[in-house]
């Protein structure tokens, strides 16, 4: 809808995110604010999934029900932190550390705030 709007984000490309209020005015630097439970990691490129961020595991915690992995991203200070549910138990954690994935994240779960 019109409350979408595109941010140009350096390294990361174009991301779609929602206007927050009051909206930016346009051409002026902003934020991009991400809920951090609405971050999907992938162990492939996500075809047709919006706002997609490639990068590589730095380190997983593993908690039992669920993984944390801390996805390092090129252009990005601080590693993004995404919680996984664990269906099969620490199968995939032991040898995550530096493999590629991809993140991405729907328009509407993110926020376009003044910077």
């Amino acid at each position: 809808g019109s409350d979408i709007a595109e941010v140009r984000a350096g390294a990361l490309g174009l991301l779609k995110a929602k206007l927050g209020e009051p909206a930016p005015v346009s051409g002026n630097d902003v934020a991009v604010a991400v809920r951090p439970e609405k971050l999907k990691l992938h162990w492939q490129h996500p075809n047709g999934a919006a706002n997609v961020l490639a990068g590589r595991v730095g380190a997983v915690a593993y908690f039992g029900d669920r993984s944390h992995y801390y996805v390092e991203v090129d252009g990005i200070a601080k590693p993004f932190a995404v919680s996984v549910q664990n269906a099969a138990g620490p199968g995939r954690d032991a040898d995550a550390a530096q493999k590629p994935v991809w993140l991405s994240f729907e328009p509407e779960a993110a926020l376009v705030l003044k910077d």
